[in-house]
This record gives structure tokens, sequence and C-alpha cells, in this order.
């Protein structure tokens, strides 16, 4: 902006002007300082002028006042822009001009759009605040049963995205952050307030999406949990397991296999009432667990009542839920038969598990190795009971090849088994 003047004031002022213009978008902390400076370099001449009374209006020529007031005119178009580069309150701070220097208290113009700027900051809180209600919950259950790998990765991660987005919003650091981001971007400062709800809603929607896939990572837990228990290691299992709950309660598999490691450690109460829950949701293997509880505490009626109420379910819910549920349901059907002193069912209700689990061997799925141990254990009994001790030696030796010594119940089979063979 060239103007015809001497005096030198002015024309710093217009250049500081001109340059400020030009770099738009561009334009620096440093150029709008020299803009604010060069003004003040104008008012201090007229102050200087104010004194002498060499011309019209305080010592300075009328041309000259009336480019004062158009490079004003610019300044004050200029407002916006300024104000999106320059943090002008924290300069106003630290310089302390007076408020007749209008021009360090230049505000953006108001758009339309602001006046609904409460309405985006309170969305953009209330939706931070659901965030970090989220993570919070989230975080409790993948703390359960000790943080993991994964657990402590996933609060962390979530943690850290919820401060970042909720400092960049709240905290004056973090909102002249993103206010100077949003500026570099070019984008309009009336669409800074929903942009920023726009974040924090992204921000709400992701956590949401992790919240829903909570079902998914609590069943790989559950299968980590079970290989656990498998493999004899009941503390890892114990922990998988309870956190694969506290993810996802509804959890069924999750709720019968910590059932099976409370009744591992001996602890029958915590076990049934595992079981107990699996089995209001209709998961069918819950039944062999709670029976053989039933079994052990001598109440063989209310087991074989369990038992058959299983076996009364149609086939496919049996072939669906777990390929030796049927077998593993018959074995303790004959268990309790054979406490009662039922021996003929008993004998039945065994034959048809060994059946069972034969045909799995024919089919190249390996069978519950346990379980074919336990089958054969009690049946070897059962035949005894029935017959004669030479009658029972082939199964007594099958049971002492299948049973596992790590079962407590198996343990004192093969003890009998050792015994009736001689070895």
């Amino acid at each position: 902006m060239a103007i015809a003047t001497n005096n030198p004031n002015l024309r710093s002022y217009a250049k500081a002007l001109t340059e400020l213009e030009r770099a738009g978008s561009k334009a620096t902390d440093a150029q709008v300082l020299a803009v604010l400076l060069a003004r003040d370099a104008v008012r201090q001449d007229h102050d200087g002028a104010a004194g002498r009374s060499q011309t019209d209006s305080g010592g300075r020529s009328q041309a000259d006042l009336l480019q004062l007031i158009k490079l004003d005119q610019k300044l004050r178009s200029l407002a916006g822009s300024m104000t999106r580069i320059a943090p002008l309150s924290d300069w106003r701070v630290s310089l302390n001009p007076p408020e007749t220097d209008w021009w360090w208290f230049l505000e953006a113009p108001t758009h339309q759009l602001d006046r609904f700027d409460w309405l985006w900051n309170a969305l953009t809180v209330t939706s931070l605040t659901a965030s970090a209600s989220l993570v919070i919950d989230m975080g409790s259950k993948f703390l359960t049963g000790g943080p993991g790998v994964f657990g402590s990765f996933a609060v962390i991660s979530q943690s850290l995205i919820t401060l970042a987005t909720a400092g960049g919003v709240l905290t004056d650091a973090g909102r002249r952050s993103i206010d100077q981001m949003l500026c570099s971007m070019g984008l309009r400062r009336y669409y800074w307030q929903e942009t920023k709800f726009g974040l924090s809603l992204i921000l709400l929607m992701i956590l949401v999406g992790f919240r829903t896939s909570l079902p998914m990572i609590s069943e790989r837990l559950s299968q980590q949990g079970s290989q656990a228990l498998a493999e004899g290691d009941l503390s890892d299992a114990r922990n998988e397991l309870q956190r694969a709950i506290s993810l996802d309660d509804g959890n069924l598999a999750a709720h019968n296999a910590l059932g099976q490691v409370f009744e591992t450690f001996q602890q029958p109460a915590e076990a049934m009432d595992e079981y107990h829950i699996a089995l209001k949701g209709g998961y069918l293997p819950a039944y062999n667990g709670l029976a053989r509880i039933h079994i052990q505490n001598e109440d063989y009626a209310k087991a074989a009542a369990l038992l058959n109420t299983a076996l009364a379910r149609p086939d496919e819910e049996l072939i669906a839920s777990r390929p030796q549920v049927n077998a593993e349901l018959l074995t303790n059907l004959g268990w309790a038969r054979l406490r009662q002193g039922r021996l003929a069912e008993a004998q039945d209700h065994l034959a048809q598990s060994l059946q069972i689990q034969q045909q799995s061997l024919n089919q190249d799925t390996p069978p519950q190795t346990n379980l074919l141990g336990t089958t054969y254990c009690l049946l070897a009994k059962t035949v005894e009971q029935e017959t004669t001790v030479e009658t029972a030696l082939p199964i007594w030796q099958s049971c002492l090849e299948y049973a596992q010594p790590t079962d407590p119940l198996s343990d004192g089979w093969i003890g009998e088994a050792n015994e009736r063979l001689g070895e």
C-alpha cells in the first residue's frame, strides 16, 4: 500500500500492513507485532506533535490524517487474521498497553455462526466427559485379574488419546496449539468450535467402537484361559478367565471354565457359582461341572436330575456345544448311578459314553483323554461289582492306560487299577 506522505512513521505503518496482508495465512507473529509497533510509533509521533500548534490537528497535515484513517481501516479489516495468528491477549499481559491504544485490543469480527459456539463448546465437553467415562470403565475391566500386556496397552493408549484430545480442547496451551493448527490449515475461525466438537466426537465414536468389540476380546481371552487350564497353569487360567468375564459377563464359556479352575483349586462354592451362571445362560457343558460337584458332595439324586435334564436337550444342541459334551454327560450319569448302586443303568450309560468317544477316535477327532480314562475306571468298578474282578481286569487295564495322574479322582482309581492288576 503505497501512500503519498513524508511522515516516516506513516510510511513504516503502511509498509508493515502491506507485508502482513500479502503474507495471508502464512503471516507470522513477528509481522503482526511489526504492525502494532508501527501503529505505536504513529501514536507517539502524534503525542509529540500535540504540544506543538504548527498546523491544524496537532501538528500534522490533513492529508496525513486522512492517510492514517485509511490505514486504520485496513488494520481493522485484518483483525480476524491477526487474532488467529498472534496471541494478543498474552501480549497485552506482557506489554500492558493503555486501553486507548485500541489496536492492541483487536477482536475478530463476529460471524453469525459464532452465536452457536456455546452449544458446540457444551457438546465438546459432554463428548470428552463420556470418553473419559468409557476409558475409566474399560480400564477397570482390562485390569481385572492383573493388567497383562494387551490390557496395559489398551488402557494406556486409550488414556493418552483421551488426555491429548481433552488437553487440546480444554487447556489454554492445548487450545492455542489447535488454533494454530486450524489456522495453518486455512480453516475459517467461525468453524473452529464445530471442528473441535468434531474431534471430540470422533474420539467418542472410536471408544464406543472399541467398547462394542469387548465381547470378541473376551472370547479370545477365554480361549487363552481354557488353553492355560488344559496345560495345568491354573493361576494364569484364572487371571485370563476373570479378565474375559470382566470384559463380557455374558461369556458363558469363560464362566464354565472358571468354574473348572475353582473346582481344581478345591473351591466348590466358587465353582458352583460360576457353573450356575453358565447354566442360567443355557450353556450345556455347565451341567457336567455342577453335577460333578453334587456327586462329590454325595447328592447323587440332584446330580442325576441335572444330567437327565441335559441329556433330554435336542441332539443338535449337544453337537453344537462341544463334540464330547454328550459323552461327558453320560459318564457323569453313570458315575451317579454307580454311587446309587444302580449298576445296570451305570454300565449302560458308561458304555454309551465309550461308544461316542470311540466314534471320535474313528473320525480322527481326539477325545478328551482324561474323560476316556475316567469312563474306563468307572466302568471297571461297575463291572467288578456286578460280576467278578476277573471280568473287569481288561477294563482296569484301559483305566490304567488312559487315566491322568494329575487328576485327584483318577489318581485314586489308578491305585485301584494297579492293585487289581498286581502292578
